[in-house]
């Protein structure tokens, strides 16, 4: 005879305990987070070709090749 066995009460999605945080794992994404708003500034302000090809805006020199 089999018995049915119940799964385990999963609790509802929310914040956790700071003691629960992983502090590498929050570094890394912050990271990530700021990769992703410098590939954003670039793609925001120029030309969509620009992304790709940072001389189709115009020069590439100086500080502008630097940055």
């Amino acid at each position: 005879m089999q018995t049915s066995e119940r799964p385990a009460q999963v609790s509802g999605a929310g914040p956790v305990q700071v003691s629960e945080r992983i502090l590498s794992l929050d570094v890394l994404r912050g990271f990530a987070i700021l990769g992703i708003l410098i590939m954003n500034i670039q793609s925001f302000s120029m030309i969509g070709g620009a992304y790709l090809n940072p001389t189709a805006y115009g020069d590439l020199t100086g500080v502008n090749r630097l940055v």
